[in-house]
């Protein structure tokens, strides 16, 4: 119900306003409110109503009426606004002055008198208007809504062509085809890559029409194969209602028979994170590392003539450090790179080699100062920066596969039956402590029985472990450490191996968001696009499931591997923080924590926390919300302010 403040009013006047409140109030316009004051009576409302002066304004309209703005193929419009009195069924000749605001920014600006969308997203805005006539200010909130509308024709495909096909009768005598990729119900993070949208060549006897829709946002592709969308409409999509699912349809349209099947459809998820930094996996036909960096649609090539066959990698936290196995003539050498300095040469630099024993696998501390090698000996150490060796405790032998729990306590490994570059046996951890030169480890503790444990992988909070097997099972367990330092796991889940298919070599992304972390692995299920693999899938797992419960969701395909050869091994490198003024996707990219795309922006930007709070933003006060935007903090959000 809209509400109104009582103004002070003279005596002469008070019977006529009370006379105009009690209309306003019976009426079923969106008012916030009639009026804040009253100017004296006597002068004329002619500049205003063109009757007398003391007419009865009934309401005030804003104009257009038409409420929908559709962004069409990026190109923005622009809808002038003004605002009319109505009174007696008569509408004023002229506009009454009036200002405009609009929230939210990231979706409008007001550019004097026109409302303007940023076209970074769909949605609603609500414009909030305050009219002067001659004896009140009349201040009401109207809402808009901007949609995104992408029409893609394929090759040979024309708009005479849509025009006359895309109104025929749908028909049991054609049948549309399933989507092959993306998977059905998948999670991805807000900063993926443009996917291919994958589906059955039917020939050129049909036409398809690829609809990738969200509440005010959408794609439409017609054509007769698979359809990668240019990168900003795409952004527009996820961007749009974040937490509503992008529904995918695919209608198959018959040319000769003109008639088309019913839609096939589907759901994918976006979740309100970002996986920011770099993934480097092992493409083992070109026997080197590839990187894909977040965002981008192709690999970089960094290290293209290594000097041998380089796998079974690791990358520190940083991304600054890389430690991978090289095949040479003696067997397998443990190499350091620096991948801040150049590679591209034929004798790419090494920060220092390893070559007394058989590196297999390795792994770097968080804190990146030590270095763990999985050797012929057993475990080694190493000290990162100068490669000096480092003397244990006690040895840890036939051990393979070590992985450090993010604090930088415990390494788990496979307890293996025998040494090489592939093992397996049961997974075992010790506890960690350097001092200065010297590695203390603790005594081996079994944390799950078995011969064909494989990969053990800590999630970025420490509370998760997963490892996989020589049967392609990737399993995930809860991890428990007492008051002595004791771990142990339990709440063992096997993953739908229905979705990851025969898949091994599981590592945790360092990302936790939106209740979930995010597991790479490789796996040989089938990629609709091309190629045989195995390829590099991603999962989300939920962060909290019940027992018996499986906490995975159906992957993406790691966007930017080849697709002609084997990808295995995934590490991430966590990018850095952006700072205050840097581009954003997502607030976990900022240091601040806070990213948003400001008023008549088009992308997100990294502002800090000291900055005012735009429409639904978490605040403590009023005061935490931008007044500019006419704000509130009602239950610890930033909403419009009603009066």
């Amino acid at each position: 119900m809209p509400s109104a403040r009582t103004p002070v009013l003279r005596p002469l006047t008070a019977l006529l306003a009370l006379s105009i409140l009690f209309v306003l109030a019976g009426c079923g316009s969106r008012r916030d409110a009639l009026t804040d004051a009253f100017v004296p009576d006597g002068g004329s409302d002619a500049n205003d109503f063109d009757v007398g002066s003391d007419a009865a304004v009934e309401d005030v309209v804003l104009y257009p009426l038409e409420r929908e703005i559709v962004i069409r193929d990026g190109v923005i419009p622009r809808v002038a606004l003004e605002v009319r009195a109505r009174y007696g069924g008569v509408e004023s000749a002229t506009p009454l002055p009036a200002t405009f605001n609009v929230t939210p920014g990231r979706l409008a600006t007001m550019d004097g008198s026109e409302l303007v969308p940023t076209g970074v997203a769909g949605g609603e805005v609500h414009v909030r208007l305050q009219a002067l006539g001659s004896q009140r200010r009349y201040v009401q909130t109207e809402t808009f809504t901007v949609r995104l509308e992408t029409t893609v024709l394929g090759t040979g495909v024309t708009a005479e062509e849509i025009a006359a096909i895309e109104g025929v009768p749908e028909s049991e005598e054609t049948t549309s085809p399933t989507l092959g990729y993306p998977l059905a119900d998948a999670r991805i993070p807000m900063n993926l890559a443009s996917p291919t949208f994958a589906w059955p060549n039917g020939g050129a006897r049909y036409l398809d029409r690829l609809e990738i829709t969200k509440p005010y946002a959408r794609i439409t592709y017609w054509g007769i194969t698979g359809y990668t969308p240019a990168l900003e409409p795409w952004r527009g999509v996820l961007r749009t209602e974040v937490d509503a699912p992008v529904t995918i349809a695919l209608t198959r349209f018959d040319r000769t028979e003109m008639r088309r099947g019913a839609p096939t459809e589907r759901e994918v998820h976006v979740a309100r994170t970002a996986l920011s930094g770099s993934v480097f996996y092992w493409n083992v036909a070109a026997t080197r590392i590839f990187r894909v960096d977040d965002g981008a649609a192709r690999n970089t090539d960094f290290m293209p003539r290594p000097g041998g066959c380089v796998g079974c990698h690791t990358v520190s936290p940083s991304g600054r450090h890389m430690i991978a196995s090289v095949e040479g003539g003696l067997g397998f050498e443990g190499r350091a790179y620096d991948l801040t300095t150049d590679l591209s040469g034929t004798t790419p630099p090494t920060a220092w080699r390893m070559g007394s024993e058989q590196w297999y696998s390795a792994v770097i501390s968080p804190d990146e100062r030590t270095v763990i090698g999985a050797t012929d000996r057993g475990l080694v150490a190493v000290d990162l920066e100068s490669g000096a060796p480092l003397p244990l405790s006690r040895p840890v032998p036939l051990a393979a596969n070590p992985a450090f729990s993010p604090d930088g306590r415990h390494i788990a490994y496979v307890d293996a039956q025998f040494t090489g570059p592939v093992s397996q046996g049961a997974i075992a951890v010790v506890t960690f402590r350097r001092d200065d030169a010297f590695i203390e480890i603790g005594e081996p503790r079994t944390l799950m029985l078995g011969d064909d444990l494989q990969y053990p992988s800590f999630s970025p909070d420490g509370a998760v472990l997963a490892y996989g097997s020589i049967n392609g099972i990737l399993t995930v367990a809860r991890v428990h450490v007492d008051a002595e330092d004791r771990m142990t796991i339990d709440g063992q889940q096997r993953l739908n191996s229905g979705l990851v298919g025969m898949a091994t070599h599981p590592v945790f992304s360092p990302f936790v968001g939106d209740g979930r972390y995010w597991l790479g692995y490789h796996s040989n299920r089938s990629y609709a696009p091309g190629g045989a693999g195995p390829f590099v899938w991603v999962s989300a797992i939920r962060t909290e499931w019940d027992p018996g419960e499986d906490p995975s969701e159906p992957p993406y395909w790691l966007i930017g591997q080849s697709t002609s050869d084997q990808n295995l091994s995934a590490y991430w490198s966590r990018r850095e923080c952006s700072d205050p003024g840097e581009v954003c996707t997502v607030d976990v990219e900022c240091c601040s924590g806070y990213c948003r795309i400001p008023p008549g922006g088009t992308e997100g930007v990294c502002s800090t926390d000291l900055e005012c709070r735009i429409e639904g933003e978490s605040c403590a006060t009023n005061g935490d919300c931008c007044a500019g935007d006419l704000l509130e903090c009602i239950d610890d959000v930033c909403v419009q302010h009603v009066e």
